[in-house]
């Protein structure tokens, strides 16, 4: 198993060798995907909060954020601690919001929008709700409940989640995947490298 750890700070590409592996958290709602990694700062290493970094495993990309925090490890000034986040990190800002006949994909093209965030595939959630104020709440929220009220009306659960840099959503019935995961195909889903 390869994996490669990009940061891009103005416009130069770096590749940091990494120190006891790196660790990513997703969580299934309200919450951003994480990335932390302890990084050897090494001669040319220049990088700052708000970098984006891309994480790959076997040559395929399964992260994408951008550096929110770093600091050197304890004694060791050669070791650089990092913590980046996804997009979905900006859902937590708050906001207000009136609609009236929008999908629940429509309500997360809005905000995309709104707030600049860059979208992938947004599955048709094919029911429109009538109207709703959303009053100083955060932008999860705000998609969680017109996520909730399709699910009400509809019977059909919906998974927003960032692709790789991209806010996707997609139906459970869409996710499956011809696999049964028994003891032999399980994996520790907190993947250290």
């Amino acid at each position: 198993m390869t994996y490669e750890l990009m940061i891009q700070h103005k416009g130069s590409v770096m590749l940091p060798p990494t120190v006891e592996g790196v660790t990513i958290e997703w969580e299934r709602k309200g919450q951003p995907g994480k990335l932390v990694a302890d990084v050897v700062k090494t001669p040319g290493l220049s990088f700052q909060e708000g970098d984006p970094c891309r994480f790959d495993l076997d040559g395929t990309p399964v992260f994408y954020g951008f550096i929110f925090n770093k600091a050197r490890k304890g004694s060791n000034p050669n070791v650089i601690t990092i913590t980046a986040y996804d997009q979905l990190y900006y859902l937590k800002n708050k906001d207000t919001y009136v609609y009236e006949n929008k999908t629940a994909d429509a309500v997360i093209r809005m905000i995309a929008d709104d707030f600049q965030l860059n979208v992938g595939s947004l599955e048709g959630t094919g029911f429109s709700i009538a109207s709703r104020v959303e009053d100083n709440k955060t932008l999860f929220d705000i998609i969680q409940t017109a996520l909730d009220e399709t699910l009400k009306a509809t019977g059909r659960m919906f998974v927003l989640y960032d692709d790789v840099g991209k806010l996707t959503l997609k139906g459970l019935g869409s996710m499956k995947i011809n696999m049964v995961v028994d003891d032999s195909a399980a994996v520790n889903a907190n993947l250290k490298l």
